[in-house]
C-alpha cells in the first residue's frame, strides 16, 4: 500500500474513495443483518406480528392515547405499529438518526401517524406499551435493552418532525381562516 506525504505532512492513501465505498457497503449489509438477527432472536417475523398484535391491545387500552387513535380497526392499527416497529427495528444507532436519508424514509414511512397528530409524548407512552408487549413475551433482557434502544431512536425523529407538521397544522388552519374571513367580508 502506497502512502503519499504532501508539504502538509497529512498522510493520504491512494484508493480511499474505493474503501469508503467498501465500507459503506459493509456498515449497510451489518445494519440489514443486525435486524434479521433482532428478529431471529424475537422469534422470528410471526413472532414479531403476534408481539404487535399484542402491542396494539394495549394501545388500545389506554386513556390517554384514545385521542390519538380513536376509532381505528385494530388491523388497520397493527398495520401502522408494524411500519413504525420496522423502522425502529433498522435504526441501529444515533448516527443513523442524525441521517437526513433515514429520517426522510421514517417520515414517509409513517406519514399517517404523524398527520394523525402523534408526537413525542404520545410515542413516549407508547413505548411503555411495547415494553410491556416485550415483557409479555419473555423476551431475554438483552434483546430487551436492544429493541428499547432502538425504539427510543424514533423519539428523536418524532420531536422534531412532529414539531414540524404541528407548525405546519397550524399554518393551514390559520390560511382557511383567513381565506373564510376575506369571503365573509
Amino acid at each position: 500500500n502506497l502512502t503519499i506525504l504532501p508539504l502538509t505532512k497529512q498522510k493520504i492513501t491512494p484508493f480511499a474513495h474505493k474503501q469508503q465505498t467498501r465500507s459503506n457497503m459493509r456498515e449497510s449489509f451489518r445494519r440489514q443483518a443486525s435486524k434479521e438477527e433482532l428478529l431471529g432472536q424475537l422469534g422470528g417475523e410471526s413472532q414479531f406480528d403476534f408481539l404487535i398484535f399484542t402491542f396494539c391491545e394495549n394501545i388500545q387500552e389506554d386513556t390517554e392515547l384514545i385521542e390519538v387513535f380513536k376509532g381505528m380497526h385494530i388491523d388497520t392499527m397493527v398495520d401502522l405499529m408494524k411500519t413504525l416497529l420496522d423502522a425502529a427495528l433498522e435504526i441501529y444507532s444515533s448516527r443513523v438518526v442524525e441521517n437526513e436519508d433515514t429520517r426522510n424514509r421514517v417520515v414517509l414511512k409513517n406519514y399517517a401517524l404523524f398527520e394523525m397528530g402523534l408526537n413525542k409524548s404520545h410515542l413516549n407512552k407508547m413505548k411503555v406499551h411495547y415494553e410491556a408487549a416485550l415483557h409479555d413475551f419473555w423476551v431475554e433482557d438483552k434483546v430487551f435493552t436492544e429493541c428499547k434502544r432502538r425504539f427510543e431512536y424514533l423519539e428523536a425523529i418524532f420531536d422534531q418532525e412532529g414539531k414540524d407538521f404541528e407548525q405546519t397544522a397550524v399554518a393551514n388552519k390559520k390560511l382557511a381562516s383567513r381565506i373564510m374571513n376575506a369571503r365573509c367580508a
